[in-house]
């Protein structure tokens, strides 16, 4: 809805590529984030800014479920893990598909801020 409060963000963050919503989908307020889908705008945030994006990937990889991710959103996650931005679950997963709590929302929002800085 282009009345609503924070219609302004979201149009600039889909127009500058930002906010990881495909071809012909639309941006849902109220759905759940899942913690791909942050490391996704986190990287694409980064590019946006003009920021360097190199990697070498290989702390991601060593997570059991990284190659479960399609290789844009492994890109990320690796990009993610190295500047400190996600961290594992614990038990050797990366959990990319899981939704995000607030806790996790919270803490990779400061580590966003931080490395981009």
């Amino acid at each position: 809805d282009p009345g609503m409060w924070y219609a302004e963000s979201i149009t600039w963050a889909h127009q500058g590529g930002i906010l990881p919503f495909g071809e012909g989908s639309m941006f849902s307020p109220s759905a759940a984030v899942t913690r791909e889908e942050m490391a996704i705008a986190a990287y694409n945030l980064a590019a946006y800014m003009g920021l360097p994006l190199e990697f070498v990937g290989k702390e991601a990889a060593s997570f059991s479920d990284y190659a479960l991710l399609l290789p844009h959103a492994q890109k990320a996650a690796a990009w993610c893990v190295e500047k400190g931005i996600i961290r594992g679950l614990g038990d050797g997963r990366l959990g990319m598909a899981e939704t995000a709590t607030r806790a996790q929302v919270a803490q990779i929002s400061l580590n966003i801020y931080d490395a981009l800085r």
